[in-house]
């Protein structure tokens, strides 16, 4: 949905918008990596991103990080294969 929105540039409103609005960056980023699977790239960016966050967001969660007891990596689920894909 996140895709759709911003490829057709429409906006979902109510409940959805807010959902989305959060995806949007990842989309933006992965159509300018010129995929060929733009809701892939996008999902696996927005994990990424999220990951970015997470290493950042919390105090204990960077100073577990920082003391190396914490690693924190993006992760995608292949819905037809049913394999975890990790990033380093």
């Amino acid at each position: 949905a996140a895709v759709d929105a911003a490829t057709r540039k429409s906006r979902p409103g109510g409940v959805f918008e807010a959902m989305l609005t959060p995806l949007l960056p990842a989309v933006f980023d992965a159509q300018g990596e010129k995929a060929d699977d733009l809701r892939d790239a996008a999902a696996r960016r927005n994990a990424r991103n999220i990951a970015a966050r997470l290493k950042v967001a919390d105090g204990v969660l960077a100073q577990r990080i920082a003391e190396g007891r914490l690693k924190i990596v993006s992760a995608n689920y292949d819905l037809t294969t049913a394999q975890v894909a990790f990033e380093a």
